[in-house]
């Protein structure tokens, strides 16, 4: 739930809960309003009452006025109730107001009923509490509507805010220009905000640059290293235990230099200014890899098999060098991991708006395909593997809007890109 959607929620529940109250405590004064106004009036009535007893007047005028005469009373104490009573004219009760009060008239004892009809008096009281219920209702609702039109015009440099850190990035090169605010807290919000992202892009800067310059660095020493230990090898005065040692110094220093040459891309796909974009024949570019494969396929003994149903235009948008790195680490990493003496099925095919690209290989089950994209993820403990090359096809994935997915089913794992043609 949204920060607009709660606060007016939390409104509703409230003013609900006010509305309630407030009709109630006017629904009890209304109604005890009316009802002090009837009993004012019946005692009026029967002090008339009493006054024309005295003055030998008729006043017994059911079912208003009842006169009764009484011998004895012992409790005078006039007293208020509401009653029921049928008229001759109508089929069901209608409500009275009645006051019941005693007097004694010139040695007789009188027991004075005095009543007014309620049935008016309930009518004009339901239709002022209708009217009082519709009038808070609309009150409430439109009360309701202005806290929603507020809120969203007071909350819109905060949304405004939220919006512009969805788009911000340490690595892009535009700074955070957060819009000025005229509430002080939203005002120290964004300059907080400002502060931080400049200090981060700043570290990020800081730590790229020196990323970039201990790889170039370490990669100078690598190949004067490698080629020293390639000449020593060359010579016919080395023991074999010269040679084992050389040999594994040797790989060693190929396998820090493969990390080296990975880790220097990764860091160079976050700035993708540096990449050429240009029209790919994805045809031709897979064609191209798979024959670059094909020796070091046959030397596992297996089979490479490329089934191509796509149609004539299979142009996508992409720098070369990077489709052609992405097509190779895939392939390269079949190749790794497939049973000796088995095969690699490549199918190149339009599925729907997308060219779908799938590699399968048979293999053991892996132990967590959501892994094998990440950063120095090795399934297996194989020498070779430095686990950055599956990160790096990650990372042009989502450069290029690529989708990736894997999955594995009966011995075969697969890895699908599905990919936008040119002009779709």
């Amino acid at each position: 739930m949204n920060l607009l959607s709660k606060i007016n929620k939390y409104f509703i529940i409230n003013s609900i809960l006010l509305f309630v109250f407030i009709y109630l405590i006017l629904f009890f004064i209304i109604d005890r309003s009316i009802r002090k106004e009837a009993d004012q009036q019946l005692k009026n009535i029967s002090k008339k009452v009493v006054n024309e007893l005295k003055q030998g007047g008729a006043v017994d005028y059911p079912p208003f006025i009842v006169i009764n005469k009484a011998d004895t009373i012992p409790n005078r104490i006039p007293f208020y109730e509401d009653v029921y009573i049928k008229f001759y004219d109508t089929e069901e009760d209608e409500p009275f107001r009645q006051l019941t009060t005693y007097a004694n008239i010139k040695g007789q004892e009188y027991e004075i009923i005095a009543r007014t009809s309620m049935q008016e008096k309930n009518e004009l009281f339901l239709d002022i509490a209708l009217v009082i219920f519709i009038g808070i209702l609309l009150l409430l609702f439109t009360f309701y509507l202005i806290n929603k039109r507020v809120s969203r015009y007071v909350l819109s440099d905060f949304y405004d805010t939220i919006n512009k850190i969805e788009q911000f990035s340490i690595s892009d090169p535009k700074n955070l220009n957060l819009k000025k605010s005229d509430i002080i807290e939203f005002e120290k919000l964004n300059n907080a905000l400002s502060f931080l992202a400049e200090k981060a892009k700043k570290e990020y800067r800081i730590l790229r640059e020196f990323t970039e310059e201990l790889n170039h660095e370490i990669q100078t020493p690598i190949s004067v290293i490698k080629s020293k230990i390639e000449l020593l090898l060359q010579s016919t005065q080395l023991t074999a235990d010269n040679y084992y040692f050389l040999d594994a110094i040797l790989k060693n220093l190929n396998k820090l230099e493969k990390i080296n040459k990975s880790i220097l891309l990764l860091n160079k796909l976050e700035n993708t200014d540096v990449f050429e974009v240009s029209e790919v024949d994805m045809n031709i570019e897979i064609n191209n890899v798979i024959k670059n494969f094909e020796s070091f396929g046959q030397f596992r003994n297996l089979s490479i098999e490329f089934i191509n149903d796509s149609p004539n235009n299979c142009n996508i948008e992409i720098n070369q060098s990077l489709f052609g790195i992405l097509i190779s680490n895939l392939i390269s990493n079949a190749i790794k991991y497939s049973y000796e003496n088995s095969s690699i099925k490549i199918n190149f095919a339009r599925k729907e708006q997308y060219l779908v690209l799938s590699i399968s290989n048979y293999c053991d089950k892996p132990k967590s395909l959501d892994k094998f994209f990440d950063r120095f993820y090795k399934e297996s403990d194989t020498y070779e593997s430095i686990g950055l090359g599956l990160a790096i096809v990650k990372k042009i994935c989502t450069i290029y809007n690529i989708k990736i997915k894997n999955y594995y089913d009966n011995n075969i794992y697969t890895v699908e890109l599905s990919f936008i043609p040119k002009n779709s």
